[in-house]
């Protein structure tokens, strides 16, 4: 059964944080919007901060509260990932690997269990956000 979470949202918040002991830059990004998760219409809040690398790469971890627009069951997807810059002023092409916790009962089946994830931040703010139950 292919399970997947996705959804195009904004950009509601990119904030620099303090830089790393050796300088390396340090920022938090924080989108919103609507998507659909096995096959379920959802809200989501995505936030993510971010540690700049040598390479001009970024290591980061981040969490998404996924709400379904009932208000009826969360589902929380927590992880850790990289990005690299896209094309384009500031966009960046992140893959993450999340896992997902909910004692909600419509999401239950999915407790525990681990997605794969790609995120694009484009230069216009708008974010696409992609999970597939993994493997």
């Amino acid at each position: 059964m292919s399970v997947e979470f996705s959804s195009e949202g904004s950009a509601s918040s990119v904030r620099a944080l303090e830089p790393t002991q050796d300088g390396r830059p340090v920022f938090e990004a924080t989108h919103d919007g609507p998507g659909t998760f096995a096959g379920r219409d959802v809200t989501h809040v995505s936030t993510y901060v971010s540690e700049g690398q040598a390479t001009g790469s970024f290591l980061g971890n981040g969490h998404v509260l996924i709400t379904t627009t009932d208000g009826g069951a969360t589902a929380v997807m927590t992880g850790h990932g990289a990005a690299v810059r896209g094309q384009g002023a500031t966009v960046l092409e992140w893959s993450a690997f999340l896992v997902c916790r909910t004692r909600s009962a419509e999401f239950g089946e999915w407790d525990g269990r681990i997605f794969q994830g790609s995120f694009t931040m484009h230069d216009d703010g708008r974010v696409v956000q992609k999970l597939r139950l993994w493997p």
